[in-house]
């Protein structure tokens, strides 16, 4: 069973293990978060170019194949993103030995936590998951709240927002 959080995106040390299509990815959605990442591969996919230049201060690039020495750093999140089951095995047990949270990115079941599809206005994050069952889905229910609900539910936040602190600064109590 899955206990959903949003961590601050600022306060997050995290570590990528693999430089192609799924590392870059997740890389490239830590770094808009605000994140420090480091990512560890032999080699990075192209993309990885307009991540290093935009984001020097906050990306750092190991140019490795994984070691269990990586590990020692306190990262929050590991992302094992490799095109190998066994390196991706062996990422997973060092994480668990050292007690850090690991996502495996080609198998969901495995892993200590999984990512969420999500749609952000101003007013609401709402997050998508399938639990790790099709991520491919995920995008067509992201788009289908959003044609359907995605402004009509803003607005009654905003309101809703409106009203709390309108109460809060007259002393009473807010809504809940």
């Amino acid at each position: 069973m899955y206990y959903p959080i949003m961590m601050q995106g600022k306060q997050i040390n995290a570590l990528v293990v693999g430089g192609g299509k799924v590392g870059y990815r997740k890389c490239k959605t830590l770094l808009e978060a605000g994140a420090q990442v480091t990512v560890i591969a032999p080699t990075l996919n192209k993309e990885f170019l307009t991540l290093i230049n935009q984001y020097p201060e906050q990306l750092t690039v190991q140019w490795s194949k994984f070691h269990p020495k990586f590990l020692n750093r306190p990262y929050h999140l590991v992302f094992a993103a490799t095109n190998s089951k066994e390196v991706q095995t062996r990422i997973h047990l060092h994480c668990r030995a050292k007690g850090l949270l690991c996502n495996d990115t080609a198998n969901g079941k495995k892993s200590d936590f999984i990512n969420c599809l999500y749609t952000e206005t101003e007013e609401v994050v709402l997050a998508f998951s399938t639990k790790g069952n099709g991520p491919k889905i995920l995008q067509e229910m992201k788009e289908d709240f959003q044609d359907r609900y995605e402004k009509q539910w803003a607005k009654r936040v905003r309101e809703y927002g409106e009203e709390r602190r309108s109460r809060l600064r007259r002393g009473e109590q807010a809504c809940t």
